[in-house]
């Protein structure tokens, strides 16, 4: 190792990485060895095979080769698998200085190849690009620290993945898998860093809102471990939920159901609600989901990144339930109002979070059903009921947008199906799930889609015959368990103001702190240009850094994206370091100054943004406090009809059934098997007191707890629910009423809050919705009504705020739209009007447009690219058939004028092949505009997600529009010369005409 130039090298390489260095400088040359091959090049020879690493007719010609199949104008990141001896760089100088933003990295696995790499003196000038990395990959997998770090510099840019064209021919297998784990890092790493781009406007726009939900919500961890070994399902949306809904419906009382977004509402589609909700999207239409599922009293797991609008729809009983990837802010107000409440991990998405939840309640095995992660059969999802007036003029339930690529992928039948990025990172979620949770049974049941690498796939009916043989009574269950689950008492609206008024003072200061850690950086580099001092840390930014830090607001609303911001100037910040030697140091220091000065105001941007959400939170809350009024109980009316002594006996030998005003009659034999508790179910201070009969629940179903209330009580027949069900809070208050009848709900069913006011009533007919529900607030004013007929809407619906004031207004039939729906602001201002020609059918929409005007609004939305090229090629098309109308109208009246047209032949031959040109260019432009509204009208037919926008079809069209363009501007600049001609000349004809 006495070789000068290698010694530079590694010392240059100690900058870059010093485990790298250790690893080189530890390297005994066995499979390649440095030699010149036929072309006088230095290149490598591998003994075993005897074949060179570059090739042997000249490395520098494969280089340029290699380098003119690249895409270089459509990226700022390369990633080159393999170093080799570095020619490859050679062909890339001018493009790396083409941006700022170009980078090169080298990606090598085997050390001895970077050993000899080290030996050139091209190593030395690679070492001090800035614009290059080398990064060893221990291993195929390659090293996730030093992945994980780079996918966080490069993850913003467009990039694209190559190889050496030895690795290309000679390491394939290797190549794929570093590309799928580049993929995987990159869009992982890009997901997070728009979330902090965004100043965490998904999370926080939501969070202060939802605050006010947290004193009359449920701690879900409260939950934790209580369903010990009972089998759940996890219910995604997608397509092949079709091939197993029915079994779902079978399985209600043997699992429970867990679902949340667009899976609810395709159990509602079959006549299903899960026994838990979970939302945590933060989207608008996330609101448009829960507007048109049906799962009115279904108990939710939320977390403050839900959207409020969303969650404030939702009316069964709520539980908090954070998670670990949040921000700090959610800590602290957990901390401070003592909620003593544990995360979990939660995961990319909703059916990720279910799992994980699932797993919290420790049920085993955990069953997932219809997460197919990719469009099984070309769909989207399973059939779902979607269709609201509120959405008119937006796409529903859609799954990506145009900037979002396809990948092709097989299923686990070994299918052809289409997948995204997104879903490939959630896929493999579940696998590392089950690394860190090892005692956890996952099975797979979705018949169809990518599956989940290392959980087994099964169908939901052979799991059913393994695992699901035990009945339960889950809504009994869940309410005895939610009288455990209540907030602390000190969690009220008045204590969450209190906080935020607080902590606003700290944002204040803050606030300021950062601006002045601003101004000291750019000072700095002023002070530095004019010859002073190159010193980065002055005593005034040691001074308010350290003011900073005692900060409770910078802890709890900054910290986070000041980590990010670190890490994603981690990439230039080594790049000074690394090659200071070869820069001025006062260019240097200014660059350094300038990044410290970027990131302050960055975090001003975060502290002003918050500010503003906690002035209007502030407020709103101060408001809400001074409205507040107290609630009176609503005394249980006579005509509720409740079930009293002798019309419900159950002994050994008699059970009968006697109940008038379900218009229920039963009578038959009776079981002894009592049964209190259950094996392995942990329900801390309650007993569950049920009756078997041939495996089958029979006779009735209490949870009790010691003192002898009764939480919960219903009956059951051979399995299925019969008779009347109750459930009581702890004041001894009835929670819920309810009638079934062969395991169906019927007739009304009401629900209560704690005071006796009532809460909700929701009339049924042999299972299904019939007739008008109702949903109150807890002061009894009416928050919404819907008129359902056989479980279909059909009549009038309204959704109310909080004060009365009318949300929303419509009218369905069949379950379609009719007539004229109406959405107002919560001021009651109209927002928004839709008016219906037929049953679902759009004729007009009027809407707020950006200067406030109340204007109709055109039906067809543009909102991408393909919609833009649509309406504008529908609107050329129109303006184009006008003009080729109009010309032969000119021509053939020009045609009347034979004298003309005898001393003009060569100008009017010119007019008809122009007009044939415009023609030709018209059936082209038709022929465009006819694919594109037909593709866009059998997705709106059939309720079909557009998948087909992606980035490479739009490349496609634009192609075909430039061109069409192009060749229409020609041909109407053709035209119009030509016209204008022949105007001239019939002028000059008739003038001439009239002369004589």
């Amino acid at each position: 190792m006495g070789n000068e130039i290698f010694q530079e090298n590694l010392r240059m390489l100690h900058n870059f990485d010093k485990s790298l260095q250790a690893v080189v400088e530890g390297v005994e040359p066995q499979k390649w060895v440095l030699s010149s091959d036929p072309s006088g090049s230095e290149n490598l020879l591998g003994k075993e095979k005897n074949q060179f690493l570059h090739s042997p007719e000249g490395p520098l010609k494969e280089a340029e080769r290699w380098a003119s199949t690249l895409k270089l104008k459509e990226i700022n990141t390369l990633f080159v698998y393999g170093i080799g001896l570095g020619y490859y760089y050679e062909p890339l100088k001018g493009w790396l200085t083409d941006s700022r933003d170009n980078y090169l990295v080298f990606l090598e696995d085997d050390a001895e190849v970077l050993y000899h790499f080290l030996q050139t003196a091209r190593a030395k000038e690679i070492l001090r690009n800035p614009k290059v990395r080398i990064i060893f990959l221990e291993g195929v997998k390659g090293d996730s620290r030093r992945l994980d770090a780079m996918a966080t510099h490069f993850s913003t840019n467009p990039y694209q993945t190559t190889a050496l064209m030895y690795y290309l021919k000679n390491r394939v297998d290797q190549l794929l898998d570093l590309n799928t784990k580049l993929e995987y890092l990159l869009n992982l790493k890009k997901f997070i860093h728009e979330e902090y781009e965004s100043m965490g406007a998904p999370f926080y726009r939501n969070f202060y809102v939802n605050l006010l939900k947290l004193p009359n919500s449920l701690i879900g961890s409260r939950l934790f471990k209580r369903f010990q070994g009972i089998p759940a399902i996890i219910c995604g949306a997608g397509p092949s939920l079709e091939k197993n809904i029915d079994v779902v419906k079978r399985l209600k009382d043997k699992a429970l159901i867990i679902a949340g977004g667009t899976s609810v509402n395709a159990l509602n589609a079959a006549g299903i609600n899960p026994h838990f909700g979970f939302g945590v999207d933060p989207n608008p239409d996330h609101s448009l989901r829960i507007l048109t599922n049906e799962a009115f009293m279904v108990p939710y797991f939320y977390h403050m990144r839900m959207n409020s609008t969303a969650l404030n729809m939702l009316h069964g009983d709520l539980y908090y339930q954070n998670v670990t990837k949040t921000y700090p802010v959610s800590y602290w107000i957990e901390k401070k109002l003592g909620i003593k409440a544990f995360p979990i991990e939660g995961g990319y998405n909703v059916v990720n979070a279910s799992l994980d939840m699932a797993e919290a309640l420790g049920c085993s095995p955990i069953i997932t059903v219809g997460v197919d992660l990719a469009y099984s059969e070309g769909k989207s999802y399973a059939a779902i009921q979607s269709v609201h007036p509120v959405a008119e003029g937006v796409m529903n339930f859609v799954t990506k947008n145009e900037r979002e690529e396809l990948i092709p992928r097989v299923d686990i039948h070994g299918k052809p199906v289409l997948t995204l990025w997104k879903w490939m990172l959630e896929a493999v979620w579940y696998s590392k799930f089950l690394v860190s949770h090892p005692q956890s049974v996952v099975i797979n049941a979705t018949e169809g889609g990518i599956g989940f690498p290392g959980v087994p796939n099964m169908t939901l009916k052979e799991v059913e015959e393994a695992y699901l043989m035990k009945e339960h009574d889950f809504s009994g269950m869940i309410q005895a368990l939610s009288l455990d689950a209540g907030m602390p008492e000190g969690v009220t609206t008045e204590s969450i103001l209190k906080h935020l008024v607080e902590v606003e003072q700290s944002l204040k200061r803050t606030s300021a702190l950062v601006a002045n850690l601003e101004k000291e950086f750019h000072q700095l580099s002023e002070e530095a240009e004019a010859g002073g001092e190159m010193k980065l840390f002055n005593p005034k930014i040691i001074e308010s850094l350290a003011a900073l830090e005692k900060e409770e607001a910078y802890t709890t609303f900054l910290s986070k994206f000041d980590e990010h911001y670190v890490k994603m100037i981690e990439k230039e910040m080594q790049s000074l370091e690394i090659h200071q030697e070869s820069l001025e140091s006062k260019e240097v220091f200014k660059r350094k100054t300038s990044l410290q000065a970027a990131r302050y105001d960055l975090l001003g941007k975060a502290a002003s943004i918050n500010l503003n959400y906690l002035k209007g939170t502030i407020a709103h809350i101060e408001k809400v406090v001074h409205e507040e009024k107290a609630i009176k109980s609503r005394s249980i009316n006579e005509a509720d009809c409740f079930p009293k002594g002798k019309e419900y006996v159950f002994t050994e030998e008699v059970y009968s059934l006697n109940d008038p005003c379900l218009g229920i009659e039963f009578s038959g034999k009776g079981s002894s098997s009592l049964v209190k508790s259950m094996e392995g179910l942990p329900l801390g201070g309650w007993t569950w007191e049920h009756y078997t009969k041939d495996g089958h629940l029979h006779g009735p179903s209490r949870f009790v707890d010691e003192s002898g209330f009764v939480a919960a009580e219903s009956w059951y027949v051979d399995g299925k629910k019969w008779g009347r069900e109750l459930t009581f809070f702890k004041n001894g208050n009835l929670a819920s009423a309810g009638g079934y009848k062969e395991g169906k709900p019927i007739q009304l069913h009401q629900y209560y809050y704690p005071n006796g006011t009532l809460r909700a009533k929701l009339p049924y007919k042999e299972g299904l919705l019939d007739g008008k529900i109702e949903l109150f607030y807890p002061s009894g004013v009416l928050k919404r009504s819907i008129e359902f007929e056989e479980g279909v809407r059909n009549g009038e619906e309204a959704l109310y705020a909080d004060k009365g004031e009318k949300i929303i207004e419509a009218t369905f039939k069949g379950g379609k739209p009719v007539g004229k729906a109406s959405y107002y602001s919560a001021s009651g201002v109209l927002q928004k009007e839709v008016i219906y020609k037929a049953p679902g059918e759009v004729d007009t929409i009027f809407a707020i447009d950006s200067k406030g005007k109340f204007v109709r609004q055109e039906t067809k939305v543009v909102r991408d690219y393909f919609d833009s090229v649509t309406l504008q090629t529908e609107r050329l098309t129109k303006s184009l058939s006008e003009v080729f109308h109009h010309l032969k109208q000119v021509l053939l009246e020009l045609k009347k004028e034979s004298e003309f047209l005898r001393e003009n032949q060569e100008l009017m031959k010119l007019l008809n092949e122009g007009i044939v040109q415009i023609g030709e260019e018209l059936k082209q432009l038709i022929k465009l505009g006819q694919v594109l509204v037909d593709e866009t009208a059998q997705d709106a037919q059939s309720g079909k997600e557009p998948i087909w926008k992606t980035p490479a079809a739009k490349k496609l069209l634009m192609a075909q529009v430039t061109i069409l363009q192009e060749t229409v501007q020609a041909g109407v600049a053709a035209i119009r010369l030509s016209v204008e001609n022949v105007l001239k000349a019939f002028a000059a004809h008739q003038k001439k005409k009239l002369g004589k």
